[in-house]
C-alpha cells in the first residue's frame, strides 16, 4: 500500500489591502498623484452628514465597491493617504460596520463607522471616505474625504461635491425640534464625544414659575428674536443667540428650556451641562439654550 502523503495546510487568503483596491480602482500605481480634499463635521451633523453623503452618491454616481475599513492603527484618523501606503498592518477592506445612534424618534438611525466607496463620476474614477475624527481614540467629530486622479483640464469635482453636502447639512433636519446634549468624555477635555437626545416635555406657559416680566424678556429674546431674523440679517446684524441658565439644581433651569423649546418646533436647542464648562454640579449648575436655525 502506498502511504499518503501528508496533506499541506491550507493558507489563509490574503486580506486584500485598501492601497491595492486604489490602484486597481484607479488603474495607476501612482497613488501619490491622487488629489484629496477632505472636510470635518461635528459630532452632531453626523446624522445629516451620512444622509447627505448617501443620497448624493446615489444620484450622482455609479457604485462599484462600497466596504468598510479596518488597520492596526483604528485609533488614528483615516486618509487616503494613510490607506494608500502598504505597510505592516496595512489597511484592508472590511465587512461595513454601523453602530445604533439616537436621534429621539422610535427607532435609532444606522450610523456608518469608517466607510469606503469607489465609484465613476461622469466617466470619472472617485473615491469617497467617511470616518470617524480621532483624538486618542475618541470621536472628536466626522470626516469626509475624497481622492480624484488630476485631470488635464484642471476640473476637480470635489469642492462642489463638498458644495452639495454642506447644503444639505445647514438645514440641520435630524435635531430639529427636539433638545439634545454633547456628552462629555471622561478625560475632561470638555469636547463632546457624542450627542444624547432628550424626551421634550410639554411644559405650558402656566407651568413657568418665573416672574412676569423675567418670563416676557425670555419670551422677547427667543421668539420674537427669532421672528424678526430675516429683517435682522437685512440689517447686516447678527443672527444668533445663546441664552445661559445659571443657578443651584431644581430651579427650573430644563423645565424653562422645554418651554421654550416646545414653542420652537423648527428649532434644534441644545442643553449644556455644567460639567462642560469645567464646572462641578456642587458648585454651580447651568444650562445653555440656543437655537442655531
Amino acid at each position: 500500500m502506498k502511504s499518503k502523503s501528508p496533506s499541506k495546510p491550507k493558507r489563509k487568503p490574503a486580506a486584500v489591502t485598501v492601497a491595492g483596491m486604489l490602484r486597481k480602482h484607479f488603474r495607476t500605481a501612482a497613488l501619490h498623484k491622487l488629489t484629496t480634499t477632505s472636510r470635518m463635521f461635528p459630532v452632531t451633523a453626523r446624522i445629516d452628514l451620512q444622509t447627505a453623503l448617501v443620497d448624493l452618491i446615489g444620484k450622482t454616481c455609479q457604485v462599484t465597491h462600497q466596504s468598510g475599513v479596518q488597520a492596526g492603527y483604528a485609533f488614528q484618523t483615516f486618509t487616503f493617504s494613510m490607506l494608500s501606503l502598504d505597510r505592516d498592518n496595512a489597511a484592508v477592506i472590511a465587512p461595513m460596520e454601523t453602530e445604533d445612534v439616537d436621534m429621539g424618534e422610535s427607532a435609532p438611525f444606522r450610523g456608518l463607522k469608517s466607510t469606503l466607496w469607489f465609484c465613476i463620476l461622469d466617466g470619472r474614477r472617485i473615491a469617497f471616505l467617511l470616518t470617524p475624527v480621532l483624538s486618542h481614540g475618541e470621536v472628536g467629530g466626522w470626516q469626509v474625504e475624497i481622492a480624484v486622479l488630476p485631470a488635464q483640464d484642471g476640473s476637480d469635482p470635489s469642492a462642489a461635491m463638498l458644495a452639495a453636502i454642506d447644503a444639505i447639512i445647514s438645514q440641520a433636519r435630524s435635531y430639529r425640534g427636539k433638545v439634545i446634549s454633547l456628552e462629555q468624555r471622561d478625560n475632561y477635555s470638555g469636547k463632546a464625544g457624542s450627542v444624547r437626545v432628550h424626551k421634550l416635555r410639554g411644559v405650558t406657559r402656566e407651568q413657568v414659575i418665573l416672574p412676569e416680566k423675567t418670563l416676557r424678556m425670555l419670551e422677547r429674546n427667543v421668539m420674537e428674536f427669532i421672528g424678526q431674523r430675516a429683517r435682522l440679517q437685512d440689517l447686516g446684524m447678527s443672527i444668533k443667540k445663546g441664552l445661559l441658565f445659571y443657578g443651584p439644581p431644581g430651579t427650573g433651569k430644563t423645565h424653562t428650556i422645554h418651554y421654550l423649546a416646545s414653542r420652537l418646533p423648527d428649532h434644534t436647542t441644545c442643553s449644556s451641562p455644567p460639567s462642560r464648562w469645567g464646572c462641578s454640579t456642587s458648585i454651580c449648575s447651568s444650562r445653555a439654550f440656543s437655537s442655531p436655525r
